[in-house]
């Protein structure tokens, strides 16, 4: 369920101290700002991300960067950031671009993190908790995008990532990750998109794993995985929390008093890690380009490294990952999940994968997954079998151009509501636009067996989509609806004509 939080401006007068700001407190930072300002408004905005992020020592601040270029490294928990404190669970530290440039008063423009080619990471958080990180382009950082480390409660939205030569966003550590509706822009030289190595922390406490003075004390979640009914119960009251007029933005005069609201995907109870809405695929003439279909290396042929949409593993009791209404192309692995330790589960569903050696790969040892509602086409092999002794449920995957087998080390005939050898008919993949057009077997295909409700775009889902009375979800990440999607859009514009994230 989705929360609204408002972070509380109250305004300064004068310079800031020394000491850091108390909880709560908003830092503006701009182009024409300066390190020796406050901060505390538009007009005394600092001039670098990491001055901003020094002096947020405790929870529930908010740092709002206007549009433009930053040459920097940030460092959240170490290094010049080693002040920074760890967001609430109901206070969140948020570190937010501006890129239309209505908080900050500047021209709409991409806000962007540059590497230079020579810093390693766009930005690095280690040992804090609770940040929302939303809106920054990442770019020319040699290694990865975003590194975290030994954190919980972190979420990253609406970010995008060009072509990080180790992984966009990688995650080590972690608990209570959200890594969702980012844009992954790729070349031949890029490596994985999402890489998360999380941990399940049930019942331990945060003073007995980090270092008191630097985490507040508060309980881990309980984390048992709800059933489905409750998972749709909850998804429809965020549907009408949304739907109601107190949580529009505050008004453009208020800006002085209040920022604002920023909307933070909350985990449900029993989620570890949910990855959803991500773009990964390439897109013009790089589109299906690659070479993976034939080779786990592809064309870049460096000695066994293998390129990963989505690569996650989880440990720890009750270790629960969400994986969801995802679209990539090109990779070795477009999707590959593997869970150990008790109680242990992943969902897999409604994702659409192109151009990859292996579409989808999941194991589990004592655990579930569910594998349900995807597209897999333009591949080597859809699917790769699990261990004899895991327990996964494959269900409602359509294939198209699989050059091997639907099903590695098994027989496709033992899933359900395949959709065999089959064109999906989307928009213009090349372009990035999956979305299925009239008449694609993909339409009402699906059996909703993983209990998604909405889809890439965030339209509801399921949508009766063939017309005939019953509305059953579409196979892949985009829902048809007739009624907005009958005419098609006026133009197409690819990814790489904008730098901005994509929504």
């Amino acid at each position: 369920m989705r929360s609204v939080i408002t972070v509380a401006t109250v305004l300064l007068c004068g310079a800031v101290t020394a000491a850091a700001l108390a909880d709560g407190r908003t830092l503006y930072v701009r182009q024409g700002g300066s390190d020796l300002n406050s901060g505390v408004t538009p007009d005394a905005a600092l001039r670098s991300i990491q001055r901003a992020v020094s002096l947020c020592a405790g929870s529930g601040n908010a740092i709002i960067v206007g549009p433009g270029i930053y040459y920097e490294q940030v460092y959240i928990g170490s290094g010049a950031g080693a002040s920074a404190g760890s967001g609430a669970a109901d206070a969140l530290n948020a570190l937010v671009a501006d890129s239309s440039g209505s908080e900050t008063g500047d021209d709409a423009g991409a806000v962007v993190i540059e590497g230079d080619g020579v810093r390693e990471h766009g930005i690095r958080l280690a040992d804090r908790d609770g940040w929302f990180i939303s809106g920054f382009t990442f770019r020319g950082q040699s290694q990865r995008g975003l590194l975290i480390s030994s954190a919980t409660g972190v979420d990253v939205e609406s970010c995008t990532f060009h072509a990080a030569r180790q992984a966009g966003i990688e995650a080590t550590d972690c608990d209570e990750l959200v890594i969702a509706g980012n844009h992954f822009i790729r070349d031949g030289q890029s490596g994985s998109s999402i890489v998360v190595r999380a941990e399940s922390r049930k019942g331990e406490r945060h003073s007995d794993r980090y270092d008191s003075d630097r985490h507040d004390e508060r309980a881990a979640h309980e984390t048992q995985h709800e059933s489905d009914r409750g998972r749709n119960e909850a998804r429809d009251e965020h549907r009408r929390s949304e739907d109601d007029p107190r949580n529009d933005r505050a008004d453009e005069h208020d800006r002085g008093r209040k920022w604002g609201h920023f909307k933070r995907r909350r985990l449900e109870r029993g989620e570890t890690v949910v990855i959803e809405r991500n773009r990964f695929s390439r897109t013009g003439a790089d589109y299906l380009a690659s070479g993976f279909a034939a080779s786990k290396q592809g064309a870049r042929h460096r000695r066994g490294e293998r390129v990963i949409g989505i690569d996650v593993q989880m440990v720890g009791q009750d270790a629960v990952a969400h994986v969801l209404n995802n679209v990539g192309s090109d990779c070795s692995i477009g999707i590959n999940v593997r869970i150990e330790g008790e109680a242990c589960s992943a969902v897999i569903a409604n994702n659409t994968l192109a151009g990859c050696w292996l579409g989808i790969r999941a194991s589990a040892r004592r655990g579930e997954v569910v594998i349900s509602d995807n597209i897999v086409v333009h591949s080597r092999f859809a699917l790769a079998a699990p261990p004899r002794d895991s327990q996964v449920a494959i269900s409602s995957l359509l294939t198209s151009g699989i050059s091997g087998s639907v099903l590695q080390g098994g027989s496709s005939a033992s899933i359900p509501g395949l959709v065999a050898d089959a064109d999906p008919m989307f928009v213009a993949p090349a372009a990035g636009d999956f979305g299925l057009q009239r008449g694609s077997p993909a339409i009402d295909a699906g059996r909703g067996v993983a209990g998604v409700l909405s889809d890439l775009n965030e339209r509801l889902r399921p949508v009766d989509g063939d017309g005939d009375g019953n509305a059953w979800p579409d196979l892949g990440a985009c829902e048809f609806d007739p009624d907005q999607d009958g005419v098609r859009r006026l133009r197409l514009v690819q990814w790489r004509e904008i730098d901005r994230p994509q929504r």
